[in-house]
């Protein structure tokens, strides 16, 4: 009969088990799953065994613990790999969100290691030190994913993350809501009358009347407008990348390639921008597109960031001259949000505004874009009542 195998305290060792030359233990195990070998160490007989344990559950349970073992950060790094067939611009985010893990300490730490509870504590730790909501929200989008991918992947048994973060922390995030018709009145006449920013008052008034996106307009070429029939196609958007270079990519979902009406206003602003466009020298084109309709001072097409930088400085000046009255933060979106709701509370079908705004869902339309104004809410209630009175009346007689 072969000699049990002991360690240097007279200790016996189990099959699998060894004592290293350093006096550390080790334990390793063929995974039938993987077809590789497992190992834990310890540097006592104790440690290894508890770490034993842990692996022989998780072979059983279908899980490669060596895998298990990796960081965090490292997990994010082969879930972004993974997701090579997102858009330029999604691939950027989800950089910005790893990068934000990788500045804390929670980034090192093994994902096998990783429990919800701790997962709720981090988060609540990290609201407390002042981490906004949409910054914790943002690092939730990469990691949830990327430990289901690694659960799938049967490199640990639940996915620390999946649940509601609402259910953590309490979003204080400042609803968007939509400009109401006097401030709009107020913003548009302001501009008008305003010596400095009444050069741009065309494109405002076309983001107010049709409701796309700031790239989408941005995008928007001299081809893409039929005046004849009062139609503009919305069929490409105009970004910039972090090093200054623009491209064209399409819009952000199928529904995003539409064709809207044209306003009245519109109509006469987009005329109006067409008038006063001027370009000096030879015609950008991005990506296979030239005539892009707005233009800066050197004949570049203009950006995004470089038009929502206006607006702000309008509203800051408004601001400071109407103290007394002021208009709330005003980005690009809220234009969005502003026609949305525009449209839904004139009666618009909620699919018919979902199609004008690009959303692949009313669903989204009605969620995050319809706003609900008491006064127009006031009015329509009155409508109702006074006509269902006249019906009565009517029968009556």
């Amino acid at each position: 009969m072969a000699e049990k195998r002991k360690d240097n305290k007279g200790r016996v060792l189990k099959e699998g088990e060894c004592q290293k030359k350093n006096g550390s233990y080790q334990f390793k195990k063929l995974n039938p799953n993987t077809h590789q070998y497992d190992y834990v160490t310890d540097p006592t007989l104790e440690g290894m065994r508890r770490k034993k344990a842990e692996l022989l559950r998780a072979i059983e349970s279908g899980i490669s613990y060596s895998s298990g073992k990796i960081t965090v950060n490292e997990l994010l790094g082969m879930y972004i790999e993974m997701k090579d067939d997102k858009t330029e611009n999604t691939q950027i985010n989800y950089a910005s969100w790893a990068e934000m893990v990788k500045r804390e300490s929670f980034g090192n730490r093994r994902i096998c290691d990783v429990k919800e509870m701790e997962v709720r504590r981090w988060f609540k730790a990290m609201r407390k030190n002042g981490k906004a909501y949409n910054t914790i929200s943002a690092m939730s989008k990469i990691l949830k994913p990327s430990f289901k991918m690694a659960m799938k992947n049967h490199l640990i048994r639940e996915n620390p993350f999946d649940f509601r973060l609402n259910d953590v922390l309490t979003n204080d995030t400042v609803k968007r809501e939509a400009l109401t018709d006097e401030q709009v009145a107020a913003l548009l006449d302001f501009i008008a009358h305003d010596n400095t920013y009444s050069q741009h008052l065309d494109w405002f008034i076309v983001l107010l009347e049709t409701g796309v996106r700031m790239s989408e307009f941005c995008g928007l070429t001299k081809a893409d407008l039929d005046f004849e029939n009062r139609l503009i196609v919305i069929n490409k958007q105009l970004l910039r990348r972090k090093d200054g270079s623009k491209y064209v990519k399409a819009p952000k979902s199928a529904a995003g390639n539409r064709v809207i009406a044209m306003s009245d206003e519109a109509s006469n602003s987009l005329h109006n921008i067409l008038e006063h466009r001027k370009c000096r020298t030879v015609e950008p084109m991005i990506d296979g597109y030239c005539g892009f309709l707005m233009l800066t001072k050197g004949d570049k097409p203009v950006v995004a960031t470089g038009l929502g930088a206006i607006m702000r400085r309008v509203v800051d000046k408004y601001n400071r001259e109407h103290s007394d009255n002021p208009l709330p933060p005003i980005t690009p979106h809220i234009f969005r949000h502003t026609l949305c709701s525009s449209l839904l509370n004139e009666g618009m079908s909620a699919a018919n505004v979902a199609a004008i705004m690009g959303h692949d869902n009313p669903t989204t339309t009605m969620k995050y874009y319809a706003h609900a104004n008491n006064m127009q809410a006031i009015k329509q209630m009155r409508q109702i009542l006074e006509f269902g009175r006249l019906k009565t009346l009517a029968v009556n007689e």
